[in-house]
C-alpha cells in the first residue's frame, strides 16, 4: 500500500483544459492530413460528453499511470513515478490503464482485437470487486480521453515514427467515443 498523500486537487474543468491544449496541438501537427479533421472531430466529441459525466469525489490517484509505472518487487506488483499523484476523478487513472490495454491488444500488428472485451471485462471485475459505481458507465469517455493524450504525446516524435500509427489509433478512439 502507497503512503502516498497527494494535496493537490485537479477538477474537471483542469481536464478539458488539458484536452483542449492536446487538440490545439495534434491539430497543428496533422495539418492538411486527412488526420486532422478526425483528430478535431474526436476531441469535440468527448468535450461535448464531458456535460453528461457521472460527478464523483476526487480520490488521490497516480495521474500518469501507463503499464511502464506498474513494476515487479519480489513477491508483488508496486506503482511507481508518483510525481504527478494528486486527488481527482479515479477515472482518469482507470481509463489510462484501459487505453493501454487497448493499444497493446488491439493497435499492435499482431494483437487480437477479440481480447478488447474479455481483458477489460476481467480487469474490471478484479479492479471492483463487487457492484460498480456509478460513475464506471463514463470508463469509455475516459478511455477516449487517455487515447488522445497518448496520440498527442506520439505526435511529439519524428513523423516517420508516429504517421504509420495515427489511423489505427484514431480508429480505435472513434470507436471508444461511439459507446
Amino acid at each position: 500500500l502507497s503512503t502516498v498523500s497527494p494535496e493537490a486537487e485537479q477538477s474537471l474543468g483542469e481536464v478539458l483544459e488539458r484536452h483542449r491544449k492536446a487538440k490545439q496541438h495534434v491539430e497543428a501537427r496533422l495539418a492538411g492530413g486527412h488526420g486532422q479533421e478526425r483528430a478535431g472531430a474526436c476531441f469535440d466529441r468527448l468535450l461535448a460528453r464531458s456535460g453528461d459525466l457521472e460527478p464523483c469525489k476526487p480520490i488521490p490517484i497516480h495521474g500518469a499511470l501507463d503499464w511502464d509505472c506498474i513494476v515487479r518487487s519480489g513477491e508483488r506488483w508496486e506503482l511507481y513515478r508518483f510525481e504527478r499523484s494528486r486527488r481527482s476523478h479515479p477515472g482518469l487513472d482507470l481509463g489510462a490503464f484501459l487505453a493501454d490495454l487497448l493499444r497493446f491488444h488491439t493497435l499492435r500488428s499482431k494483437g487480437d482485437p477479440g481480447l478488447r472485451e474479455a481483458s477489460r471485462e476481467a480487469f474490471l471485475e478484479s479492479y471492483f470487486e463487487g457492484p460498480r459505481p456509478p460513475w464506471s458507465r463514463d470508463l469509455d469517455w475516459f478511455v477516449a480521453g487517455a487515447l488522445l493524450e497518448r496520440l498527442d504525446r506520439m505526435l511529439r516524435r519524428k513523423e516517420a515514427k508516429w504517421a504509420p500509427k495515427v489511423d489505427p489509433l484514431l480508429d480505435e478512439i472513434e470507436r471508444t467515443l461511439a459507446t
